[in-house]
Formats: structure tokens, sequence, C-alpha cells
């Protein structure tokens, strides 16, 4: 099945996936919600080069995702559509490219008892809980799996002596870097690493053939040249954004992202084994299928396939050693388990009932998630439905009444509001006297979190709240602070 075919096979399921997630859930905080503040203060201020959150320059995500949430506003207008569905795009393009990863591979080691099924590898990613969910989740990771991917077949052009496969991986890195930060060098690069060990041949041959017999000091010289020309992609953004952004957002950008991001991650305790059972999750519903793990383990007898089980080890064993762990940071790495498992050794009767499981299975992950998406109680939804607060503040601020939050704002209410002017900020409430001096008016949002923690905020003042509403696992309120008794 070639590439453009994967894609539109599988393209009704999960753009109705991104469809249905649109309209039955809301943008959950903090992260999407936040995601969606960011690229909404770009397209109001017109900033494409410093990303914003709530008026403050934003260093935790460099700006590729913004920018291709505001080209689709650019052509649709502001809408929520667009970027919900993003990730459902990145999906489909990223199972597109491991189905060309995967018949490239095939046709480089190809024999009458060694064999690589790129639509086996596609339908165990689509039959995957963990790769339908995220597909809906408007998160940076399935944008990370399609350079990933992409990444990966350089490195196989490059392995087979074809045209473009370095500038390929240069690009891909280079992009991963404007996504989310060098974390992409840990996806891709292991790949590469590896690639000289592992000579592309037929299991059967004896001899390597001489287009894998190019010098390791040569490999790995084009390697370095690409990550070269991906680090001039990443800073022909970055130099010109620090410039713009100060000298803090020039340290968190061109320092705090990298070295001093992997410093603070290895510098707390935190469970080397955490990713065993997430991983194991991850795998559902496949784990439970004896033939996943015989192909796994056939996987390992076959050089082409040990090189891709290996690639995914080695920053799987960097992860597992960092503090700061999610699950979805395993997502770009799955296309190389999922292409490595669905390889034959023999053409048996093991394989033909492989063959049969995932042509019952493909469906069923997305399926159940439809399901799950029409089923769910509104009241699991509720805690995160922020619209009315959100346009409560922005029927506040038409009339220049000024806002505070109390605590670190996430930027929850801000694209939902479509707020144009910033919240105020503050987790000292002793200076409030002074702030009502200067803005004369104003209400507080507060969480029942921080409430506790205030003593100016007294339960007889939450009762007068002006509105509430659930929020997470508490509730958010908003305060006229005309009822609030200062000293």
């Amino acid at each position: 099945m070639s590439a453009r075919q994967t894609v539109l096979k599988y393209a009704p399921i999960f753009l109705a996936l991104g469809i249905f997630s649109l309209f039955m859930r809301p943008p959950v905080p903090l992260d999407e919600t936040r995601y969606l503040a960011v690229a909404w203060q770009m397209h109001i201020d017109g900033d494409w080069l410093v990303p914003h959150l709530n008026g403050n320059p934003y260093s935790q995500k460099p700006p590729l995702f913004f920018w291709l949430i505001n080209a689709g506003w650019t052509v649709f207008g502001v809408n929520e559509w667009w970027p919900r569905l993003l990730p459902a795009l990145a999906t489909l393009l990223t199972l597109g490219l491991v189905a060309r990863f995967a018949s490239n591979l095939s046709a480089a080691t190809s024999s009458e008892r060694f064999r690589i099924r790129p639509e086996i590898a596609v339908a165990l990613l689509v039959g995957s809980l963990a790769w339908v969910f995220y597909s809906t989740a408007l998160l940076f990771d399935m944008l990370m799996a399609l350079f990933t991917t992409m990444g990966w077949l350089g490195v196989l052009r490059a392995q087979r002596q074809l045209r473009g496969g370095w500038p390929l991986v240069a690009i891909a890195m280079g992009l991963g870097i404007l996504c989310k930060g060098p974390v992409i060098l840990l996806y891709i690069l292991p790949l590469a690493l590896f690639a000289p060990f592992f000579p592309l041949a037929n299991p059967e041959q004896t001899q390597v053939s001489k287009r894998s017999n190019s010098s390791k000091s040569k490999w790995y010289l084009q390697m370095l040249a690409s990550l070269l020309l991906a680090a001039s992609i990443a800073l022909a953004w970055a130099l010109p954004a620090a410039n713009r952004g100060g000298s803090a957002y020039a340290d968190d950008i061109l320092w705090g992202q990298t070295a001093g991001r992997m410093k603070e991650s290895f510098s707390h305790d935190h469970p080397w084994w955490w990713y065993l059972p997430i991983s194991l999750a991850l795998l559902l519903p496949w784990i439970f299928v004896p033939s996943f793990w015989r192909g796994t383990n056939r996987a390992w007898a076959n050089p082409s396939t040990r090189w891709l089980l290996l690639s995914a080890a080695l920053p799987f064993l960097i992860f597992s050693a960092m503090s700061g762990k999610q699950p979805h940071y395993l997502i770009p790495l799955m296309p190389l388990l999922a292409i490595a498992a669905t390889s034959d050794t023999t053409v048996n009767s093991s394989t033909k009932a492989f063959s049969g499981v995932w042509k019952r299975m493909r469906w069923l992950m997305p399926s159940i998630l439809l399901i799950a998406l029409l089923i769910v109680p509104n009241s699991v939804l509720q805690p995160f439905r922020m619209q009315e607060m959100a346009q409560r503040v922005h029927a506040l601020q038409e009339q220049n009444i000024a806002v505070l939050y109390t605590g670190k704002y996430h930027g929850d209410l801000h694209f939902l509001g479509r707020l144009t002017t910033s919240l105020h900020q503050s987790r000292d409430l002793t200076k409030l006297p002074n702030w009502l001096k200067k803005h004369g008016r104003g209400y507080l949002i507060v969480t029942d979190r921080q409430a506790e923690r205030l003593s100016i905020i007294t339960p007889e003042l939450l009762k007068k709240a002006e509105f509430e509403q659930l929020y997470r696992t508490g509730k958010m309120y908003l305060i006229d602070l005309a009822h609030v008794e200062l000293e």
C-alpha cells in the first residue's frame, strides 16, 4: 500500500475522530487552552516572531505549531475547528510516511525468508488506543511524530545511498526543533547513529552490498552536516526572536530549552521505571495479542529490524532517566516498534493468523473512542468547560473593568473569550488596595486551591462570587472586589 493510499484509506476515520472530538468535548485546560491562547495572541498582535501568552513572551515552546494554526486562520478565519483538526491531519500524514518507510525498508531487505509488512504496521498504529487518542489532542506530539518519521525516512534513504536522504533528515530535525525544541534529536539521531552497524542486506547474504560499505567516518560527517543544517533552520528563527524578545526570553529559548532544561530534568528524583507500565498502556490492546509479542521476538533475529528496536530503545532509556515524564513523549517512537513487530521471518500460519488479527482489530480502538465521545457524561466534561467564565471576563473588559487573576495564569480564558486585553496577575494580594486605587474597580478570579492559601479570601467571600464553575478537580470563582473588606 502506497503512502497516498494509506492516507486516503484512513482519512475518514481520523477526520471523523477529530470532528467528533471538536463537538463532543471542549479544549482541555491547561495545555489545550494555553496553546490556543498563544496562537490567539499571535493573531491579534500580528507578531509571528515571538509568541506571547497574556502579554508576556512565551518561551516554553517554539512557534511552528502556532504558525500552522494562524496560517489556517488566515485562510478560514479564526475558529476552533482548524487547530483541533491539526493533530488528526498530522496523524494521517505520519501514517503515510510510516507506510513509505516500511516499503523502502522492505525493498532493501526483502527476501524469501524475511519481509516488512507496511499495511500491518500502519494498521497496528491505527488499532492502538494511544495513537487514536492523541490524534484528537491539541498537543505537539502527533506533529513531532510526523517530523520524526520524516527524519527516519531520510536516514533510510541515506543508508540506501538514494538522493535527498540527508537533506530530508536536516529539514525534519529543523522543523522538529521549531515545533518542540531539540527533543527531536532524541527521536531521529539514534537511527542514524546505529545505521553503520546495520548494513541493509538480505539475511541469507554472506557479503554486504557495496552501497552499505561507506566508511563510518564519512557517514558521521554527513550526519553532523545535517545536524548543522537543522540548527541553521532553527536559528533562522531563534536569533531574531532572541533579539526581539529581550535577554530573559533569549536565555530561555537558547539555553533554558536545551541544556538548562536537561539539567533540571536530571536533578530531581523520579522513578526510572515509570515508563515501563506506561509503555504497556500505550500498546493497548496489542499487549493481549500473542502474535504481537511473537512478531517483536522475530524482529530481534533480523539486523534490519533489530536496528529499529535499538533506535527506539535508546531514547526510551534517556527519557526514563529524566525526571520530567509524560506518556505522550513516547508517541513518536511507536512507528519503529510497529514496523519491527509486524515483520515476517517466515510466511506461515502464524503470519496468516496475525494478519487476521489486525484486520479484525484495526477499527476497534477508533470505534471505542468514537462511542466514548458520544456517551461520555456531561458531568465528566463540565470541569473543563471554560466558555461562560471566558465570556463574562470578556464582557468586563468591554466595560474597561480590570480583572485580576490570582496565581499563575495559563491562558484558560483567552481564546474562548476572544480576550484582547491581558489579565492582571498576582500571587500577593497584600497589594490589592493599591491595585484597586489604580483601577478604580475590579474583579478577582481565584480557584479554591488558591483561596485556601490566601487569608483575604474567606468562605463567606466565595459565597458572594458573581459566578462560579467547576474547574479541573475544584472550582473557579469570579468575585467583585467591591465585596472584599480591605484594611
